[in-house]
C-alpha cells in the first residue's frame, strides 16, 4: 500500500510542475501553468497566430477526440514576437 502511495504522489507531484521552455510539447493545462493564463487565452493565442504556434493532434486512427500538444518553443517566440511589437509601438 505504501507503494502505491508513493507512486501516486510522484505522479501527482509531475501533473503540478510547471513546463520549462525545455519541454518541447505540452498539452494545453502546461500551457496554462507555463504562462498563468487560462485555458481560453491559451486557445485565442492559438488562434491570433495563425499558425506561427506549432500544434499537434495525438490521437489514435480513427478517434473522435485526442491530446492537443502545443510546441513550447514556438509559443514562447510568438509571445516575444508580441511583446517586439508593443514595444515598437
Amino acid at each position: 500500500m505504501s507503494e502505491f502511495k508513493a507512486e501516486n504522489s510522484s505522479a501527482e507531484a509531475t501533473r503540478n510542475e510547471v513546463p520549462t521552455e525545455e519541454s518541447r510539447f505540452v498539452r494545453v493545462s502546461g500551457a496554462c501553468k507555463a504562462l498563468s493564463i487560462r485555458r481560453t487565452r491559451v486557445y485565442e493565442l492559438l488562434n491570433e497566430a495563425n499558425g506561427q504556434i506549432k500544434t499537434l493532434a495525438l490521437k489514435s486512427p480513427g478517434a473522435k477526440r485526442g491530446a492537443r500538444l502545443i510546441h513550447l518553443p514556438s509559443l514562447f517566440a510568438y509571445l516575444e514576437q508580441m511583446a517586439e511589437q508593443q514595444q515598437s509601438n
